[in-house]
C-alpha cells in the first residue's frame, strides 16, 4: 500500500461528469507532482481516497493512458508514466513551432503593461531562483511562455502550448534536473525575450525563444529509467 499523501478532495458521486472530474483530479496530481513518476495507481486505494466507484475511475485511468500520463505493465499494474529524455526532446520540437506561431500572431498585440508585469514578476523571483526554488522557476516559466499564446487570438494554439508546458514541467520538477545556475540562466533568457517583445521584433523574438527552448532541453541532466523507477515503486507498494 502506498504511503504517499495525495490530498485528493472528495468528489460528488451524483455528478453526471464524474469520469471527467476524476480525470482532472488525477491529471492535476500527476502534473503537480503529487503523484510522482512510477507511482502505483492502485484502484482500491484511489477509489477510497476519491470516494468514487471503480467504473468511472477505470474510465478516467483509460483517458490518462491515452494521454501518456499513465502506463500499464502486464502482471505489475498501472503506474504514473516516467518521462524520458526522448519525450522531452519531442515536446521541445513541437513547442518551438507553436511558440514561434504564437509570437508571430501576438507580437503587436501584447500590451506594454503586460510585458512590464511579467518582467517585474521574473525579476522579483531572482532571489528565490538563486536558492534553487523550483516552484519560483516554474512560475516564471508559466508567465513567460504563456504570454504570447494568451494574446495570439488563437484559443487552440493557447491550449496546446499550455498542455505541452504542463507536460514538460514533469521533467523539471523534483530537484534532479535544474539547479540555481540553470534557473538564473533561464530567467536571463526570459528577460531578453521580453526586451525583444517590447521592440516588437517578431523575427528576433522567435530566434531567442527557439534558442531558449533548445537550451532548456540541453539543461536536462538526468531522466530516470522507466524500468528502474517502476521496479522501485512496485517493491515499495508490496
Amino acid at each position: 500500500m502506498n504511503d504517499n499523501s495525495t490530498s485528493f478532495r472528495k468528489l460528488n458521486r451524483k455528478d453526471a461528469s464524474l469520469t471527467a472530474l476524476i480525470y482532472r483530479e488525477l491529471r492535476g496530481a500527476i502534473i503537480e507532482g503529487r503523484l510522482k513518476p512510477g507511482h502505483a495507481m492502485l484502484e482500491e486505494q484511489l477509489a477510497t481516497e476519491l470516494d468514487v466507484s471503480r467504473t468511472p475511475l477505470r474510465e478516467a485511468l483509460a483517458m490518462l493512458k491515452n494521454e501518456g500520463l499513465v502506463e500499464s505493465a502486464p502482471y505489475r499494474g498501472t503506474f504514473v508514466s516516467v518521462p524520458t529524455r526522448e519525450q522531452f526532446t519531442q515536446i521541445i520540437q513541437v513547442r518551438v513551432r507553436l511558440e514561434s506561431m504564437a509570437i508571430e500572431l501576438a507580437i503587436h498585440q501584447i500590451p506594454d503593461r503586460e510585458i512590464a508585469r511579467v518582467r517585474a514578476f521574473i525579476q522579483e523571483k531572482i532571489p528565490l531562483l538563486s536558492k534553487g526554488d523550483h516552484r519560483a522557476d516554474m512560475n516564471c516559466q508559466n508567465e513567460l511562455h504563456g504570454l504570447a499564446p494568451r494574446y495570439s487570438g488563437n484559443v487552440i494554439l493557447r491550449n496546446l502550448v499550455q498542455s505541452l508546458d504542463e507536460e514538460g514541467s514533469r521533467f523539471l520538477r523534483g530537484g534532479d534536473h535544474f539547479g540555481p545556475e540553470d534557473m538564473l540562466q533561464s530567467a536571463k533568457e526570459h528577460l531578453s525575450i521580453l526586451d525583444v517583445y517590447e521592440q516588437r521584433d517578431a523575427t528576433k523574438a522567435i530566434e531567442l525563444m527557439t534558442a531558449h527552448l533548445r537550451a532548456s532541453s540541453a539543461r536536462i541532466k538526468a531522466i530516470h529509467d522507466l524500468e528502474q523507477v517502476q521496479t522501485e515503486m512496485i517493491s515499495q507498494a508490496l
